[in-house]
């Protein structure tokens, strides 16, 4: 992702399905996506990439831009999950690259999850990871994120 300044590797167990929201009209403006799920885990990973707006070109560790998403990313989680709790929010640099997770919890569909987002910006572009897995999954979960942000 961004140009290979945010490079990561899923377990072989995820498989990578379709992404309805990633439309024609999306592709056009440059909007790119997977989703990938394990299903025995009930555990989805989704992967976009997105051009900034109004053709912005900002630094890889832009912090403005990171906090901005994030910001963005918490009002549309809290419309999206009932039961939502904001669980924290971290500052990780991985390989010299800035990166913003949002961790939080909440019911969808009857049921509890955990859901966690990763960003990143560089250029004219921004990388969200959004990880979903059950809530009773807590060491799961966290063992995937980490694998994504570099964390022990």
């Amino acid at each position: 992702m961004l140009g290979g300044k945010y490079v990561f590797a899923l377990p072989k167990d995820y498989v990578e399905g379709p992404m309805e929201e990633i439309d024609d009209k999306a592709r056009a403006a440059g909007v790119t996506g997977s989703l990938y799920m394990n299903k025995p885990a009930k555990r989805v990973v989704i992967v976009t990439e997105t051009p900034l707006p109004d053709a912005q070109n900002v630094p890889s560790n832009d912090t403005q831009t990171l906090d901005n998403i994030i910001a963005e990313t918490l009002v549309q989680q809290q419309s999206s999950y009932k039961d939502f709790s904001k669980l924290g929010e971290k500052k990780i640099v991985r390989q010299g690259l800035d990166l913003r997770q949002l961790d939080i919890s909440g019911s969808v569909e009857g049921g509890k999850v955990l859901s966690t987002t990763i960003a990143a910006v560089s250029g004219t572009r921004t990388a969200v990871v959004n990880v979903i897995s059950l809530e009773k999954d807590v060491k799961a979960h966290e063992a995937l994120v980490n694998s994504l942000t570099g964390g022990k």
